[in-house]
């Protein structure tokens, strides 16, 4: 069994910026990376942090994304946890052994300069991504 450490909340918009900038003005949040777009999600992503919680701000890149589905279903949200991991497939592993299943297998993400994530559902629905140990360094700035 491995020992997963709760990485970040991921919250889905609208519009990133407009977002971003009520973390920061409301909740006095900071940007700990710069906007970028994963191809591979359709998304334009920013982590913000908030004392030693992270959150991942996600809106769609694209009027096809999948993203846009999910906001049309649930609007602005909170969209997963996201646990860090030493090992992806074994942690996809006990999803699955409990029950769950495998969204997306994993593939190496932008805003972590290259650390691989995956996504999971648990039998409740509730959305977990799996990323990989040492991601806060490779964020860029």
């Amino acid at each position: 069994m491995l020992n997963h450490k709760l990485s970040h909340i991921g919250i889905i918009v609208k519009d990133l910026d407009e977002f971003g900038d009520q973390l920061e003005k409301i909740f006095s949040m900071k940007a700990v990376s710069k906007k970028v777009e994963d191809p591979s999600q359709d998304a334009i992503l920013k982590m913000y942090k908030s004392d030693a919680t992270y959150f991942e701000v996600i809106s769609p890149n694209s009027e096809t994304s999948c993203l846009q589905t999910i906001l049309k279903r649930n609007g602005e949200s909170l969209t997963h946890l996201c646990y860090e991991t030493d090992n992806i497939e074994i942690s996809l592993g006990q999803i699955v052994d409990a029950g769950g299943l495998v969204i997306k297998p994993s593939i190496p993400a932008v805003l972590f300069g290259g650390k691989k994530v995956a996504f999971a559902m648990l039998s409740n629905k509730i959305i977990i991504e799996f990323v990989e140990s040492g991601w806060l360094d490779k964020m860029p700035q």
